[in-house]
């Protein structure tokens, strides 16, 4: 591959980015944006990059589907954050695990879509990209991509993270002995790095080290609609110095996905890449097995998405996912890593804070969907749903060999503080 540079994606294929009409006031949107501190710190980003690489921690990666402006507000922050810690301090009671959270917020507003349309009453608009693109309203006019909404995703990702750090800041009296609060509680934020353009806008140049950062979050993952060779995103990604995931469907091709990962992590570096397998309960069985087998020599972090691959659309056009097919295809991700001796890492859920009715199974029946389903993109699991999963896969996790090593890890993490 040619030489990066900040703006090299640019010379390869391009997919899932909103067209803008004014192209003039988008430029100087991003020229604005460029010159804005960061979100996140470098010293953080490294710091995350430290734990993935002891592969001794378990990745519990959960949020929104599609984070909203409106929602950026002290009380639905306060509520997403205390739902991922209860749901670690499940995994770390039960299953004695060292739990890391890489929280879908503070930035997960853009979305790709697998139609450019949608019938809505009738009416045919364009599909819903997310807040950090358009507005959600119904109509042709709303839909139109505005560059204001670049300086909104800025600002609403900055006032979620100091958000964040301020439920910490008073749980936690001793936290000024801490490079941070997210670090001192392993709490980090991560999106999928969508809108190329905006994600140029993150990044910066760290002056000691001559290394890129995206500050836009401590981890972006490349997206299954954007992942191969010659993507944009994959050209973008290469140059930048966070923890990244990969989404991993179904019709991925092996060989090509090799050549990505090479292509992410040249040295092969721990703490780098994780892989995040999104097969569907159908596929997981015949798949994982031969992608295990191919990849086993690379040092990457593996962890399970039993949501995206396990979506069906009802009758009525409501899109949702069944509880129970989502635990199964857990399950069945930790036999047969088990099996293979290979670490599970990890999970990676959609989830809500509310009491929404998006997902059947427990409290949701497939006639509840239309009582309370919030979600402008996918469904999500209910606190109730999030919590069975947990404790469906707590005695799974448990019989793991390397579970062994992750308590031994927790142990002496809260034994002796690490530092950079």
């Amino acid at each position: 591959m040619g030489e990066w540079t900040l703006n090299s994606w640019q010379n390869y294929v391009l997919k899932q980015q909103p067209v803008y009409p004014d192209s003039a006031f988008l430029m100087n949107v991003l020229q604005t944006l460029s010159s804005f501190s960061g979100i996140v710190r470098i010293i953080e980003i490294e710091y995350l990059k430290t734990l993935l690489s002891q592969h001794s921690h378990f990745i519990l990666q959960a949020g929104d589907c599609a984070e909203t402006f409106d929602d950026c507000h002290s009380a639905s922050t306060s509520a997403r954050v205390r739902c991922l810690l209860r749901m670690r301090s499940i995994l770390e009671t039960e299953a004695k695990l060292s739990v890391l959270i890489l929280a879908r917020m503070a930035g997960q507003y853009a979305k790709p879509r697998s139609f450019p349309a949608e019938s809505i009453n009738g009416l045919l608009i364009p599909s819903y990209r997310g807040d950090l693109i358009h507005s959600f309203l119904p109509s042709a006019s709303a839909r139109i991509p505005d560059p204001k909404r670049l300086l909104l995703g800025y600002y609403f990702s900055k006032r979620t993270l100091c958000q964040i750090k301020s439920i910490f800041n008073s749980a936690s009296p001793n936290y000024l002995l801490d490079q941070s609060p997210l670090m001192a509680h392993k709490f980090f934020t991560s999106h999928e790095a969508l809108h190329l353009r905006y994600e140029q806008s993150m990044t910066r140049k760290d002056l000691q080290s001559n290394r890129y950062y995206n500050l836009g979050a401590h981890l972006v993952w490349l997206g299954e609609r954007t992942r191969f060779l010659t993507s944009g995103h994959v050209e973008y990604l290469r140059g930048i110095e966070n923890p990244l995931g990969i989404k991993i469907g179904p019709s991925c091709d092996i060989t090509e996905l090799e050549k990505i990962i090479q292509i992410l992590n040249p040295q092969n570096q721990a703490g780098k890449l994780i892989l995040i397998l999104r097969l569907g309960i159908k596929e997981c069985t015949n798949k994982l097995p031969h992608l295990l087998q191919r990849l086993k020599s690379y040092n990457v972090s593996w962890i399970c998405d039993p949501m995206h691959g396990n979506t069906i659309k009802m009758k009525n056009e409501i899109k949702t996912r069944y509880v129970h097919t989502i635990l199964q295809e857990l399950i069945e991700n930790i036999n047969i890593f088990h099996k293979v001796k290979m670490p599970f890492s990890g999970i990676h859920l959609e989830t809500a804070c509310e009491n929404v009715t998006e997902c059947v199974g427990l409290d949701v029946s497939e006639k509840d969907l239309i009582k309370n389903y919030l979600s402008y993109c996918d469904p999500r699991l209910n606190p109730v749903q999030f919590k069975y999963l947990i404790l469906g896969i707590v005695k799974h996790l448990g019989k793991s060999d390397q579970n062994a090593q992750r308590v031994c890890a927790m142990n002496k993490f809260q034994k002796q503080r690490l530092t950079l």
